[in-house]
């Protein structure tokens, strides 16, 4: 009866209410005890696992939780915080779930709500498996902006943000991590040596990449053409931006000059060799970092889980291909930092002693390479055979008929009775 009326009051309030109610409220009326993420782990009963994320802009400060319920009226507590990247997970039996909240602690106001990107309000979970819910504040760019003011950071643009930004090496020759996880390549240049270009980004190739400026002037003038091969053939062109997003290509190129007036010079090129990557997430980018590269043809979901603190050789980790459901291998770091995975990954360690025991890397990889499409063969397919049927029928129509037979005999006979 219990489970039915609970069943009936999830219902009722979803259809009624925003998605995200007071959990102060729901626990005052329902007096709902609550089962936090820390308190479970992954056994034979509790094998299921929830992934939840609470997008949140760099300097937030605030902890964030999601708040999930069972068919019998049991609520689950994910809390997330900055420390944690705004992430985390929790074990939980198979079975039916509802989404209760996603908050912010002590935001009784609401003032910082949540959207749901990506999972649903009530979904199931069968054993072993994995489920992934993702949230993003609704007023993200405003926050971040207001964060920015606060720290003084207003004015500062794409360019001088790359050349403030921490910076540390990681195990792939010239190839930076920034404070805020993201990576640089070294870019190399000829001409003028008036104006220079960075390139940030995870590619989704492995790119030969080759920018000339075909037209001289100012940033946002001056314009540039792209080659991916090394200039074997072009992508395209376009103008020179301070921050020129290549979507299609995961990078991200920045121009800059020492002043606003000097001028890219026409004929000036900047080459950069750049391998296929994948975006680890940590809690933490510092010198300890890892980076995932590689041209997989399948989709995985990695969990890097450090086991004991130390330097490359020493510190000890385990990895799963699939959210943390299953081990894929347990080992010591390598002393050269490269360690191989299947279907074409390899994990790269940064040259440093700061593995800490419990950081936690993830990724989601999902593979770059472009398939061929069954729809576009099928369409191909009946293309051809209708051109084959077409020219049968073109070669039936130019066959003699019965008729002209008679009628070339007819005429044969008449021709020779003529010159006989």
């Amino acid at each position: 009866m219990r489970k039915g009326l609970f069943i009936m009051m999830v219902c009722l309030y979803v259809a009624g209410t925003p998605m995200f109610c007071k959990a102060a409220e729901m626990e005052a009326d329902g007096d709902f005890q609550y089962i936090e993420h820390s308190e479970t782990e992954r056994n034979e009963e509790t094998s299921c696992q929830v992934a939840v994320v609470t997008e949140c802009p760099a300097g937030f400060g605030l902890n964030s939780y999601v708040v999930l319920s069972d068919n019998d009226g049991q609520m689950y507590r994910i809390s997330l915080s900055e420390e944690n990247g705004y992430r985390d997970r929790i074990y939980v039996k198979a079975g039916e779930y509802y989404l209760i909240e996603a908050k912010v602690y002590d935001d009784n106001t609401g003032r910082y709500p949540f959207e749901r990107i990506s999972g649903e309000e009530q979904f199931t979970v069968e054993m072993d498996d994995a489920v992934k819910l993702r949230f993003r504040l609704r007023d993200y760019d405003e926050i971040e902006d207001v964060i920015s003011l606060e720290t003084g950071d207003e004015d500062v643009s794409a360019a001088e943000e790359y050349v403030q930004e921490a910076r540390f090496a990681t195990a792939l020759d010239g190839v930076v991590i920034s404070s805020g996880g993201e990576q640089y390549y070294p870019v190399e240049s000829s001409g003028s040596g008036i104006g220079s270009m960075a390139i940030s980004g995870n590619a989704k190739g492995n790119y030969d990449l080759k920018v000339r400026i075909i037209k001289s002037g100012v940033i946002g003038e001056a314009r540039f053409s792209l080659s991916l091969d090394g200039g074997k053939s072009l992508v395209g062109d376009d103008v020179t931006a301070e921050s020129f997003e290549l979507r299609d290509y995961g990078l991200v190129l920045y121009f800059s000059t020492a002043n606003d007036s000097d001028e890219l010079k026409e004929g000036d090129v900047f080459t950069a060799k750049i391998p296929e990557t994948f975006p680890m997430t940590a809690a933490k980018y510092g010198e300890a970092n890892v980076i995932l590269a590689g041209s997989p043809e399948g989709d995985y979901d990695l969990l890097l889980t450090v086991l004991s603190s130390g330097e490359r050789g020493e510190a000890k980790f385990t990895m799963s291909l699939d959210a943390g459901n299953n081990t894929y291998v347990t080992d010591t770091i390598p002393a050269d930092g490269i360690y191989e995975l299947p279907d074409g990954m390899r994990l790269c360690f940064s040259d440093s002693d700061g593995f800490m025991k419990g950081s936690e890397y993830s990724a989601e990889v999902r593979s770059n390479i472009k398939s061929v499409s069954m729809i576009s063969l099928y369409v191909l397919a009946v293309a051809v055979f209708g051109a084959g049927v077409w020219f049968y029928l073109f070669l039936l129509s130019k066959r003699e008929k019965a008729a002209d037979y008679v009628i070339h005999r007819w005429r044969d006979r008449q021709e020779k009775g003529i010159y006989e």
